[in-house]
């Protein structure tokens, strides 16, 4: 007799299983999106869409460059400008993000091998090459100044909704038990006539109902493309789109979730007040990073209120300034405000508590190297 297996399964629209709902390895589908979840365990537990982006950090980017050189008699280094006036430079590592070929001949990496590669600038055969040999070094390098860094409980996820009527649409959603707020970028293109948006929007829950505030909007054509709100359904935070019109738009959603009160699976810039003592919420050197982007979460556990926002800093070696915006919160006014200032030789992200009531101070840093 002919059997049918069925997997863990849901036929709610945007509905993601939970860690807590699949066991290590387990799949679980979503019938009404199409989409199929799998539960991984790379130092904590996490449910990503199969196919999906499912990365929890921030990766460099990189460029892919190969370098030619024509030997002198007995030349050992390779460095600076090859014969196309392109300068050697690569990613570092165990091994460096090379491969390197003598007359089209692949060499071995390492100490006692062909050649050694360690500082980013310069490689060096073991044995002297002969006249007119030629070497290429293909190699990778992180692109200068577009090296990002995040600072613990941010979780990077992606989506895209294609719509074609007027009729809210679940664009981006995530378990309300698992993640307390989140920062979206949202793009739209508009098939139809050839315009565009681009918008942020911040979000936070109690539980029950999400808050979110939409800023730095931008659009090509004569008015937005869609509105946005949120809700909670079947224990999903959704964020919803509304689209203009009935044209076919293509909505695209980058979300950036920080951990709810008692997710624990991350671990890092994470600090508890129970005073209206100034505290430094995170840092980092200045001499490393010229600016920074900080997604900062609040709770107060005493009365269950709750704060997301965004801040933006610059420094000069001396002085930082910082701008805050963004700001959504569920209590009656804000639980905190924020500064900044440079301690021996660290840019520090300073927060004042409102009230001596205990709250967990939660940070997401995207920097940017000076």
């Amino acid at each position: 007799m002919a059997q049918t297996i069925k997997l863990k399964r849901s036929s709610t629209e945007g509905a993601i299983p939970s860690t807590s709902s699949l066991a290590l390895g387990e799949v679980a589908i979503n019938t009404y999106d199409g989409k199929m979840y799998i539960k991984k365990n790379d130092g904590s537990d996490s449910v990503v869409e199969i196919g999906g982006d499912s990365s929890s950090s921030s990766s460099d980017v990189s460029t892919h460059t190969t370098y030619e050189y024509v030997a002198t008699s007995n030349q050992t280094t390779f460095s600076g400008s090859d014969v196309y006036s392109a300068t050697l430079a690569y990613d570092t590592g165990t091994p460096a993000k090379i491969q390197v070929f003598l007359n089209g001949i692949l060499l071995d990496e390492g100490s006692g091998a062909d050649y050694i590669a360690t500082n980013g600038t310069s490689v060096v055969l073991t044995a002297g090459a002969s006249t007119n040999d030629l070497v290429q070094i293909s190699a990778y390098k992180s692109a200068a100044g577009t090296v990002y860094t995040i600072d613990t409980q941010g979780v990077l996820s992606g989506s895209t909704v294609t719509t074609a009527s007027t009729a809210a649409a679940t664009v981006n959603s995530f378990a309300a038990s698992e993640f307390r707020s989140a920062r979206y970028t949202v793009q739209i293109t508009n098939l139809t006539d050839s315009t565009y948006q681009i918008t942020e929007i911040i979000l936070i829950h109690n539980g029950t109902t999400p808050e979110i505030t939409e800023y730095g909007t931008i659009s090509t054509g004569a008015a937005a493309e869609a509105t946005f709100d949120a809700d909670i359904s079947s224990g999903n935070v959704r964020l919803r789109a509304t689209p203009a019109s009935s044209d076919t738009m293509v909505i695209k959603v980058v979300r950036t979730a920080l951990t709810a009160d008692n997710a624990g699976s991350n671990s890092g810039s994470t600090i508890t007040t129970t005073s209206t003592a100034v505290a430094t919420a995170n840092s980092f050197g200045a001499s490393e990073f010229r600016s920074a982007r900080y997604t900062v979460q609040i709770t107060n556990s005493t009365d269950s209120t709750y704060q997301v926002t965004e801040i933006i800093l610059i420094h000069n070696g001396t002085t930082p300034e910082i701008t805050e915006y963004g700001t959504v919160f569920t209590g009656a006014a804000v639980e905190a405000t924020f500064d900044a200032d440079i301690s021996s030789g660290s840019v520090r992200l300073r927060v004042t508590p409102a009230s001596s009531d205990t709250r967990v101070i939660k940070v997401v840093r995207h920097s940017i190297t000076v």
